[in-house]
């Protein structure tokens, strides 16, 4: 999904309005914008959000903001653990730095910044040796492949792997290091002085985002569908039976000889005949963009683009929110109507509260949960989001499209007068 730099509005309710708005408290809409997620040999679950990192000791039943500096950087991409010490990948918010490597030596509660890395994704050995997955950039100099580092993150080494890839996924089985990139999987039993590539059966501009491995079966998520292998990697098939065919499917897990999938296009998938068949489970999601999973005992968690993590217990036929704490939501619009209040979200769609205490998604019929502007006109709540402008003419229960005419789906922001609406696009 294209993302469009809008700076936030950070959604504070004030609790003193008799006092002329002197002093804000940090409110609103429980979840929000979830990267990531990584548990820890303790069992404590850390997410890194839009803003920062959030922990929880009790599968998510309550969440704690874990730091206090990075959520001023921006958004957190990735989160690995080594012997004591906790590391992150973040990517300073609208492009304003350099993405950064920081570290915790405190179970999370506070991060400094350790050096400048480019790179998506990172994963630690047994070894406490930190990889790094790794994406060039031709105007910052940096490049591309996988490197590592020995020493908490000080220094970084570049493997022998092609300085021109970019590396989106990372996984360790045993003694091998696998990494998902542009053009296939790339494998290293030698931290990385030589590669072994695997990409028979895959087509040549494929983008690896997720690798899974079950048993002696090998499942990569990528950009072209699902391909799955059963010789270790040597040889590829596209398994899409009951798939939307060549989207983006960004992440794979496996629970119990079950394989989840995650559609970029806003879907949910799982397989429980190796990847033969596959089929919607999305009961209870109000997000069906679901950036990663994650197995912890007889759960699977999921990660979403924008209304916090979810939780399921039967493999995906019910999907239930686990939010309480975790405010890591991009607000982008906010308005009222008497004491009714709207607020439109970064990928959680449009949120309802009558009290700005406690909120309610009410995403029903909305085609599309970026929503930039929302407007009362005419006895109708109308929504401009990335996918058009949407209209609802009972309090936000339910939203029908309204987009005839339109040249531009990317609607940013939306007025009216007595007798018309009007509409400011991305470019139509």
């Amino acid at each position: 999904m294209k993302k469009i730099l809008l700076y936030p509005i950070l959604i504070f309710i004030s609790l003193f309005l008799n006092s002329g708005f002197s002093q804000w408290v940090q409110n609103g809409p429980e979840g929000g914008i979830i990267n990531t997620l990584a548990i820890r040999s303790s069992g404590v679950i850390y997410a890194g959000t839009y803003k920062g990192v959030y922990l929880t000791a009790n599968f998510g039943d309550n969440w704690t903001r874990g730091n206090n500096n990075l959520d001023n950087i921006g958004s957190v991409l990735s989160i690995t653990f080594g012997t004591s010490d906790i590391y992150a990948i973040v990517q300073p918010a609208f492009g304003s730095g350099n993405i950064t490597f920081a570290k915790s030596t405190d179970n999370g509660y506070n991060f400094n910044t350790v050096k400048d890395i480019n790179a998506n994704v990172i994963l630690a050995n047994s070894s406490n040796i930190i990889f790094a997955g790794n994406k060039p950039s031709f105007v910052s100099g940096y490049e591309g492949s996988v490197s590592y580092s020995s020493n908490a993150g000080a220094n970084w080494v570049q493997t022998n792997l092609s300085k021109t890839l970019s590396i989106y996924d990372l996984y360790i089985s045993g003694n091998t290091l696998y990494a998902g990139g542009d053009s296939g999987v790339y494998s290293t039993t030698n931290s990385g002085s030589t590669w072994n590539k695997y990409s028979s059966g895959l087509p040549g501009n494929i983008k690896v985002y997720s690798f899974k491995i079950n048993g002696t079966d090998f499942y990569i998520g990528t950009n072209l569908g699902i391909y799955k292998s059963t010789n270790s990697g040597s040889t590829w098939i596209n398994v899409t039976n009951g798939l939307p065919t060549f989207k983006p499917y960004i992440a794979i897990e496996v629970k119990d000889n079950v394989i989840f999938a995650s559609n970029y296009s806003k879907g949910v998938y799982k397989s429980t005949n190796a990847g033969a068949n596959w089929a919607r489970c999305e009961n209870g999601l109000t997000d069906l963009l679901i950036n990663k999973f994650l197995v912890y005992g007889s759960y699977l968690f999921g990660a979403s683009q924008g209304c916090g993590t979810y939780i399921t217990a039967d493999y995906g036929t019910n999907w239930y929110p686990k939010n309480s704490g975790l405010k890591g939501h991009c607000i982008y619009t906010m308005i009222n109507n008497g004491t009714l209040l709207y607020a439109g979200t970064q990928g959680g769609g449009i949120y309802y509260s009558n009290d700005g205490l406690t909120w309610i998604n009410l995403n029903s019929g909305l085609a599309n949960t970026v929503v930039y502007s929302l407007i009362y006109a005419n006895s109708a709540y109308y929504a401009g989001t990335f996918g058009g402008i949407f209209k609802s003419t009972n309090n936000g229960n339910n939203w029908t499209a309204a987009n005839g005419g339109l040249l531009d789906s990317a609607v940013l922001t939306l007025t009216s007068t007595t007798t018309s609406l009007f509409a400011g696009t991305q470019g139509g």
